[in-house]
């Protein structure tokens, strides 16, 4: 308990066939000193290539 989980990150393995289906986010974890733990998923989008492209910090 108290630990991020960040479900269903593999979007990024699948084209996007429409603006809709390219919205996803990347997660990050921050890991302190003393081992706390804090996530947050930063909005981005899948270009045709399957790179993901991020839309905010």
């Amino acid at each position: 308990m108290g630990r991020p989980i960040f479900w269903s990150l593999g979007n990024f393995v699948w084209p996007a066939f429409s603006a809709a289906g390219s919205a996803t986010a990347v997660a990050e974890v921050t890991v302190s000193a003393n081992g706390d733990l804090t996530g947050r998923l930063i909005p981005a989008y899948i270009e045709s290539s399957g790179h993901p492209v991020l839309r905010g910090t």
